[in-house]
């Protein structure tokens, strides 16, 4: 460690919601490096959206993919909101705080917070 905690390294994890195909979305958790890692995922043609947490779990950053076209925009918010609290972004978050380098989980998430497989066709919808 450096003085004053200069030239130290932060741990940063970066949970990105792709889609999938055929109506589906997956979670992948990847360990940030550096700047590149997220505008990377965040640049991936099937991303949905993206959140950014440290290493005790509160979210730093949040954003966008190109594919949240896929979502209503009330739904995509209400996803960006909710994953923190999603027991399929807990699991990534806790596989990386381990020392996993890389996470990936299908997402089964639905409106009212019913479990689905993660049908973009279902969200929002009874």
């Amino acid at each position: 460690m450096g003085i004053l905690g200069f030239g130290r390294t932060v741990d940063k994890y970066l949970v990105v919601v792709s889609y999938e195909g055929g109506g589906r979305m997956r979670l992948n958790g990847i360990r940030v490096r550096d700047k590149k890692t997220k505008q990377n995922a965040s640049n991936h043609t099937q991303t949905v959206c993206w959140s950014e947490f440290d290493a005790d779990g509160v979210r730093t950053d949040q954003g966008k993919g190109s594919e949240a076209k896929r979502l209503e925009p009330e739904t995509l918010e209400k996803l960006l909101r909710e994953l923190p609290m999603i027991a399929e972004c807990r699991f990534i978050l806790e596989r990386l705080r381990a020392g996993e380098e890389r996470v990936g989980k299908w997402l089964a998430w639905g409106s009212a917070g019913a479990p689905k497989r993660g049908t973009v066709g279902s969200q929002g919808k009874s």
